[in-house]
């Protein structure tokens, strides 16, 4: 892995052994709610986070899961939208701007400082909303890789 990391390096995600968590376009689209957790583990979310730092996506993955591999360039094929990791901290200032507005601008500090500690990018699956989930999973599965691109 590159020492800072590119537009052109690969952005991982650690998530299960076998396939990649399917985002839900229709949920609740707050960012802070979702880099939070605060519907916990598994709730539905419109977002994919990724992250340039591969330690971080062995956390993430736990024992049993597995880090997969995706690239800028694919996620802007899939006319999806990427939100950078500079963009979404700027999003993270006050109370949030934007999908990152948010009613305490204490959860949105938190936010952003997980956020910043964690590399995290975000994948955006608004744009497929009102699609059959058979449809936003070939996707993901076309997004995501297991060989390091």
């Amino acid at each position: 892995m590159a020492a800072i990391w590119g537009i052109d390096d690969p952005l991982l995600r650690g998530d299960h052994g076998d396939s990649v968590s399917v985002p839900d376009p229709a949920a609740p689209d707050s960012i802070v709610r979702h880099i939070l957790f605060l519907d916990g583990a598994g709730r539905a979310t419109p977002y994919s986070s990724t992250t340039e730092d591969e330690p971080t996506a062995r956390i993430f993955a736990g024992r049993d899961g597995r880090v997969w591999f995706t690239l800028v360039d694919r996620i802007q094929t899939a006319e999806l939208r990427y939100i950078s990791n500079s963009e979404l901290l700027g999003l993270l200032r006050g109370k949030g701007k934007g999908a990152a507005a948010w009613p305490k601008a204490s959860e949105v500090l938190l936010a952003r400082a997980r956020a910043e500690e964690w590399g995290e990018h975000l994948i955006d699956f608004r744009a497929l909303k009102g699609r059959a989930a058979a449809d936003v999973k070939t996707t993901v599965d076309v997004l995501f890789t297991k060989e390091r691109p």
